[in-house]
């Protein structure tokens, strides 16, 4: 009889014994839900680096724009005829 209590008694301390690693494992073993953070992450970080570029591209574009327009206009006063002098006869 008392090798049967004794049998019991570790059948049921066991599971008492490991259900704080189960449970912890279950809360934290999330590794799924850890990355997929991560690359949401990551996807963000990119997201926000390629507006960033499109805006640094746009505003390059716009400046060569304005300096090409102040070239064009500035083309035609330096190619103009310089005035004519009256004659002093």
């Amino acid at each position: 009889m008392k090798i049967k209590s004794t049998k019991m008694t570790w059948l049921y301390i066991i599971p008492v014994l490991l259900l704080p690693v189960l449970v912890q494992a279950e809360s934290t073993g999330t590794g799924n839900i850890a990355a997929s953070k991560a690359a949401d992450q990551r996807e963000a970080l990119a997201k926000k680096a390629a507006e960033a570029q499109a805006r640094k591209a746009a505003a390059e574009q716009q400046k060569a724009m304005q300096t090409q327009t102040q070239t064009q206009t500035q083309t035609p006063s330096s190619q103009e005829q310089p005035p004519i002098e009256p004659n002093k006869n």
